[in-house]
């Protein structure tokens, strides 16, 4: 988008726009991305003429750590939930990359004395859709840390799916769940589950956690 003062980018996506700095003279961005596989975003400037200008990237707030680098050598730190301002000489063939935190999160949400727990790929939500798994979707699901951390494994889009991935779970009761071996889970965005209608392709965001019977 463009503004008096030069440039706002709010989209991750790869794409090509031409268009004019503020004093008029052409520029084109060739934004080159794999979004929401992964969160390394690069714009490349092509400009007949150096100017100053503002580029402006919007920084989601779900992105809590975000990193940016001009021409590989200028390393900056964004704010969450505001667009970051780079006003300065630009030149011809200039390159801005930045890294969007797509660290997963596990959330677990109690009702009624059953816990359930739920994954956040910023800012998307996976869900098991019964397509891709002849598994049973309601069954408790517990999801494995790999080296102290949440991983998730994007893989090629399913087909009729914006974003696929796959975890590493144990399913079953409790004592499956401490002692079972894990199973590798496919999931799939949240928009994108359940979307044939029909009884072939039921999902589940939010996935039961076995109760432990030792416990009141």
């Amino acid at each position: 988008m463009r503004e008096k003062s030069g440039i706002v980018l709010n989209l991750f996506e790869a794409l090509q726009a031409v268009t004019q700095t503020p004093s008029g003279k052409s520029l084109i961005i060739r934004q080159s991305s794999d979004y929401p596989a992964s969160g390394l975003v690069q714009i490349r400037l092509q400009l007949k003429q150096q100017e100053r200008f503002t580029i402006k990237i919007r920084i989601p707030g779900w992105s809590d750590s975000t990193r940016l680098t001009i021409n590989d050598r200028e390393e900056l730190q964004p704010t969450a939930d505001v667009y970051h301002f780079i006003d300065r000489l630009w030149k011809d063939n200039e390159l801005i990359c930045f890294s969007l935190d797509l660290r997963p999160r596990w959330q677990e949400q109690p009702a009624d004395r059953r816990r359930y727990v739920a994954v956040r790929r910023n800012p998307l939500v996976p869900a098991r859709d019964r397509r891709w798994d002849l598994g049973d979707v309601d069954e408790p699901a517990k999801p494995l840390q790999e080296q102290d951390a949440w991983v998730l494994h994007p893989i090629a889009p399913l087909p009729g799916c914006w974003f696929s991935c796959t975890a590493s779970c144990t399913l079953g009761d409790f004592q499956e769940m401490e002692f079972g071996r894990p199973r590798t889970l496919t999931l799939m965005d949240y928009a994108s589950a359940g979307n044939t209608w029909s009884r072939e392709s039921p999902f589940r965001v939010w996935r039961p956690l076995a109760l432990n019977p030792m416990e009141p």
